[in-house]
């Protein structure tokens, strides 16, 4: 009788996180789910990123922006990823656009829970011959 009342505790402790004396407790598994929020994330998480980026294509150049350079400064904080769009011109008239399909494509993943794209420009650099003047 001993021996079935200890099972019966014990099979209710492990599977509704109940303790022998009647104490709410955390249940192991339930723990471990809560640890591995972080876990979700892919150790390439940087290749998947550039991967849903590829789809978008410039289409003054006719490539990705990707391939063209334009996505840099990558990083994840968390579940949290952030980079810079770095387009040829800031009087873009696709900027707008390539920055919402930048922050639709990435929170596609699962593992992301906020994007932040910050859109910038080359600096136009003209070196001019001031002699003639």
């Amino acid at each position: 009788m001993k021996l079935l009342r200890f099972l019966l505790l014990f099979s209710f402790s492990a599977t509704e996180g109940f303790s022998p004396n009647n104490r709410r407790e955390r249940h192991p598994r339930v723990l471990l789910r809560a640890a591995s929020t972080t876990a979700g994330i892919p150790t390439e998480w940087q290749g998947e990123v550039l991967k849903q980026l590829k789809n978008i294509i410039d289409p003054d150049l006719g490539s990705d922006i990707v391939s063209l350079g334009f996505v840099q400064n990558l990083k994840l904080e968390d579940q949290k990823v952030s980079f810079d769009v770095e387009l040829t011109t800031p009087a873009c008239p696709v900027k707008d656009q390539f920055a919402a399909d930048c922050d639709r494509l990435v929170r596609e993943l699962p593992w992301v829970s906020d994007v932040q794209v910050t859109m910038t420009a080359q600096e136009n650099v003209r070196e001019t011959d001031t002699f003639g003047m």
